[in-house]
């Protein structure tokens, strides 16, 4: 019995290339599949590297943060040490100028009262 003529046709040179080109197609579908599959995993392990990284700065900014408010808080305290230690060295200052005053005034008067003496002799 012979086959009828559309039968024929379905297994032609025609029919043969298309069933290779199917293969061809779906065969680079597999291969696309694959490689956006290895390249969202490399993306995915970025992500994370990535993810990893901030968690890392974050925590060192926070240490950063910290050793800047310590900072802070001693460079305060020294620049009130400051203040407090140059106001009493102006206080010594005007101590010590009042003193001066003092004692010329009583080297003066020893002066004079010598004069006296050495006029009473």
């Amino acid at each position: 019995m012979t086959q009828p003529k559309q039968l024929q046709n379905w297994t032609s040179d025609e029919t043969i290339y298309i069933l290779r080109t199917l293969t061809d197609l779906r065969s680079h579908y597999n291969s696309l599949i694959d490689t956006n599959y290895k390249e969202s995993l490399k993306l995915l392990d970025m992500l994370n590297a990535a993810r990893a990284k901030w968690l890392d700065e974050s925590v060192e900014n926070t240490q950063l943060k910290t050793t800047i408010d310590r900072l802070e808080r001693q460079n305060n305290e020294i620049t009130n040490e400051l203040r407090r230690l140059n106001d009493a060295l102006r206080q010594a200052e005007t101590q010590i100028a009042t003193l001066l005053s003092a004692k010329r005034g009583l080297e003066s008067e020893l002066i004079e009262y010598k004069n006296r003496f050495d006029q009473l002799k």
